[in-house]
Formats: C-alpha cells, structure tokens, sequence
C-alpha cells in the first residue's frame, strides 16, 4: 500500500509539471498572437499582451473601448458580454466577420482562431466598401492622447 501512495504522488508531481508546461506554452502562443494583433492594428504597447492582467486592457485598446471597461469584467453576467463585444472589434478590425468569435468559445479551436486571426490575412473582406462594415486599423490608439498609462 506505501508503494503504490508514493507512486500516485510521484505521479501527480510529474503530472503538475506536465500541465504547468503546457499553460505555458499556451499563454506564450496567446500572448504571441495577441502581440502580433496589436502590431497590426497600429497599436503601440504591443508588451502587454504578455501580462496577464495588461494583456486584457491590450483588447480594450484594440477594440477601441475605455479603459474603464476593465472594471465591468468583474460584474458577473456583464463580463460576458463586454468579453463578447471586445472580441466581435477585434476581429472585425482584422477584417473577418462578427460570427468569427464563436470560434473563441470552443476549446481547442479556440487556439487555431487566436493563430487564424493573427497570422492570416483576411482576404473576403480586404477589397469590400465602406458600407460592409469592414473598418481598416486605425492609424493611431486613442488612448495616445490621453496619457492614461503615465498616471
């Protein structure tokens, strides 16, 4: 019975090991698709997408929404949909479509949509007009302006 305690400990040591490396390993790819995202949206504090708490006011600033937002993400139900309504930006900024984000809400295939978003140019929405809805990167943040990150 002692034997078979330390090998179930032994097991679960290696096994934490194991599932620390792999959310590493995700959180570097996230935070690599997000920080290449920001570059091309003409974001400049591309470093924040690897942080965890800046990466999310890197979404916001993506999407264009107030940095206040971040404070309604902590209110139950609410944080649903300004998760939702941050996503929907970002990716009609990368020029695909609304529908786009329920990618984000499937595990595992969540993973191949933040590497599709990032790494693949949209090609159905890059000659569309103006009409569409289809808005190209802003030249620059609106958060330039404010300072907001100096205080």
């Amino acid at each position: 019975m002692y034997f078979f305690i330390y090998d179930f400990i032994r097991w679960t040591q290696s096994a934490t090991f194991i599932e620390i490396f792999i959310y590493l390993a995700i959180h570097c790819y996230v935070a690599y698709s997000l920080q290449v995202i920001a570059k091309k949206t003409n974001e400049e504090q591309v470093w924040m997408a690897w942080f965890p708490i800046l990466n999310i006011i890197l979404m916001l600033m993506i999407a264009e929404e107030p940095w206040q937002f971040y404070f309604l993400l902590m209110v139950p139900l609410i944080n649903l949909l300004i998760v939702l309504l941050v996503l929907i930006k970002i990716v009609r900024l990368r020029g695909r479509s609304g529908w786009y984000v329920l990618l984000f809400f499937v595990p595992i295939i969540n993973l191949i949509a933040w590497g599709n978003l990032a790494f693949k140019e949209a090609k159905a929405f890059r000659d569309m007009p103006a009409s569409s809805g289809y808005k190209p990167a802003p030249q620059k943040s609106r958060f330039q302006d404010d300072h907001w990150m100096d205080r």
